[in-house]
C-alpha cells in the first residue's frame, strides 16, 4: 500500500466548473463615434460665440426665453473664461442714484444730475428723480451768473415740470418748480405752486421751508417764520429746510443765527458749495475775514471752477480785509475762467480809479461797460479817468450820462462830475499829472 502525498491542492469537481468568460471583440463603429462626439465637442467649445450667433438670430430675445438663457450664459461663460473680459451688468435705478450720490459728494453737480437723468429715464413714474435734477440744478446757478445762470435756471424748471409729469399727485414737482420761479425773480407764481405741493401733501417739509424763502422775497416777513417753522418741525435735519432756515434769518439781519444754521447745512451737505459762499457773506457783515476766506477756500474742490467763487475771495480781501492788491488778483483768476465776467472787470477798475491808475481804469471799466454794466459810479469814473488823459470826446459820453443818473443829494459825484468837464475845457499844459481820485 503506498503513503499518500499531501499536495495542498483540493480536487474540485467538473459538476461546479464553469470555463473562463471570453473578451468581446470592439466594436469599430462605437470607437469611431465616440471619437466623432468627443471631437464635435471640442468644435462646439471652440465656436462657442459663432453657434451662440446663429441661435440667436433664430429666436427673438426679449421675448424668448431660451434667447434670455443664451444671454445669460454667455455672461457667465465669459465671466469663467480665464483672461476673458467681463462686460458690466446694464445699472439699474439704485446703482444710478448711488453713483449720483458719489459724484455730487465730489461736488460733480453735473454728473449728479445726469445720473439722476438716467434714472428718471429707467422709472419715469418716480419724481424723486427730476426733483433731484432741479434742486441740484438750482444750487449750480448760485455759482454761475448772466446767460449761464438763467440756461442751468431754465433746465431747472424743466426738470420741475418733468417732476410734475411723472406723477401728477406727488408734491415734488411743483414744490421745486416753485423754488426755481422765485429764484427766476417771479416769487408770486413761485408761491402759488409751492402752495398746489402742500394740497397734494401738507407734510412735505422741503415745500414749507421753499415757502419760507418765497415769503421773505416778498417781505412776508411773519408768514415766514411760521413756514420755516413748520418745515423744522417736519424734517429738522433737511439741509433744504436748514438753509431756507438761514436764508430767512440773514434776510432779518440775524447774522450770527444765520452762521449757525449755515454751518448746521454744510454739516449734512458739505458738497454744496454754494452754502459755503452763502456763509462766508454772513462772516463779511460780522467781519471775521478770516472765517470768511476758510469758508471760501473750503469751497474750491466742490466749485468746479467757477468765476464766481474766485470773484467772492476778491470781495472779501477788498472789503473786508483790506487788501487791495490781493483782491485784485482774485479778480484776474476769476477773469482766467472766463474772460467776460463783466463783475471782476468792474471791480478793478474801481479800485484803479482810487489808486489814481486812469489808465488801467479805463481799460477795466471800459471793458465791464462792453459788457453790459452801466452805472452811475462806472459812468462818472470812466468819464474822470478819460477827462483825466484828456480823452474828452469819450469822457463827455460818460459825463453827461453821469449827469442824467445823478440825483440832488448825490452832491459829491456831481462835483466829480464838474471837476471832469471843467478838465477837458482847459489846455493840457495846465492839467496837473496826477489829480487824486474824488
Amino acid at each position: 500500500m503506498g503513503i499518500p502525498l499531501k499536495t495542498g491542492r483540493k480536487r474540485r469537481s467538473y459538476a461546479d466548473y464553469k470555463p473562463p468568460k471570453r473578451k468581446r471583440p470592439r466594436d469599430p463603429f462605437l470607437i469611431l463615434l465616440i471619437i466623432a462626439l468627443i471631437a464635435g465637442g471640442l468644435w462646439v467649445s471652440a465656436n462657442r460665440d459663432t453657434m451662440r450667433a446663429e441661435i440667436t438670430s433664430l429666436v427673438d430675445e426679449d421675448s424668448n426665453p431660451i434667447s434670455q438663457l443664451i444671454g445669460t450664459q454667455q455672461v457667465q461663460d465669459t465671466a469663467g473664461s480665464p483672461g476673458g473680459s467681463t462686460p458690466t451688468a446694464a445699472p439699474d435705478e439704485t446703482d444710478l442714484v448711488n453713483q449720483a450720490q458719489e459724484a455730487l459728494g465730489t461736488g460733480d453737480i453735473t454728473r449728479a444730475v445726469e445720473l439722476y437723468e438716467q434714472a428718471a429715464d429707467l422709472n419715469p413714474n418716480e419724481p424723486s428723480y427730476p426733483y433731484q435734477m432741479a434742486r441740484l440744478l438750482l444750487y449750480q446757478s448760485a455759482l454761475q451768473y448772466g446767460d449761464e445762470r438763467d440756461a442751468t435756471l431754465e433746465a431747472a424748471f424743466q426738470a420741475a415740470n418733468r417732476a410734475i409729469r411723472s406723477d401728477p399727485q406727488s408734491p415734488h414737482g411743483y414744490a421745486i418748480a416753485g423754488k426755481v420761479l422765485d429764484w427766476q425773480g417771479q416769487p408770486e407764481d413761485g408761491q402759488n405752486e409751492v402752495l398746489r405741493a402742500l394740497e397734494f401733501d401738507d407734510s412735505f417739509a422741503p415745500a414749507y421751508s421753499f415757502l419760507a424763502e418765497i415769503q421773505i422775497d416778498l417781505q412776508r416777513y411773519e408768514e415766514a417764520d411760521a413756514s420755516i417753522q413748520t418745515a423744522l418741525s417736519l424734517d429738522p435735519q433737511n439741509p433744504d429746510v436748514l438753509r431756507d432756515y438761514a436764508y430767512v434769518l440773514e434776510s432779518q439781519t440775524l447774522y450770527a443765527d444765520a452762521v449757525d444754521q449755515y454751518q448746521q447745512a454744510i454739516a449734512v451737505s458739505p458738497e454744496i458749495a454754494f452754502l459755503r459762499l452763502a456763509l462766508a457773506r454772513n462772516y463779511r457783515v460780522l467781519t471775521d475775514c478770516q472765517a470768511a476766506l476758510d469758508e471760501l477756500f473750503a469751497a474750491e474742490p466742490f466749485a468746479q471752477g467757477s468765476p464766481v467763487l474766485q470773484f467772492e475771495i476778491g470781495v472779501t480781501y477788498e472789503s473786508c480785509v483790506g487788501d487791495l492788491a490781493t483782491a485784485v488778483q482774485s479778480y484776474e483768476q476769476a477773469l482766467e475762467i472766463d474772460e467776460d465776467f463783466a463783475l471782476a472787470w468792474e471791480r478793478i477798475g474801481t479800485i484803479s480809479y482810487y489808486q489814481n491808475d486812469y489808465v488801467r481804469t479805463t481799460q477795466a471799466l471800459g471793458r465791464a461797460y462792453e459788457l453790459g454794466r452801466d452805472s452811475l459810479a462806472i459812468n462818472f469814473q470812466l468819464g474822470y479817468a478819460l477827462a483825466q488823459q484828456q480823452q474828452c470826446a469819450e469822457a463827455q459820453t460818460y459825463l453827461t450820462s453821469a449827469q442824467e443818473l445823478v440825483t440832488e443829494e448825490q452832491e459829491a459825484i456831481q462835483d466829480v462830475i464838474n471837476e471832469a468837464v471843467e478838465l477837458c475845457s482847459l489846455p493840457p499844459s495846465t492839467l496837473e499829472p496826477e489829480t487824486e481820485a474824488p
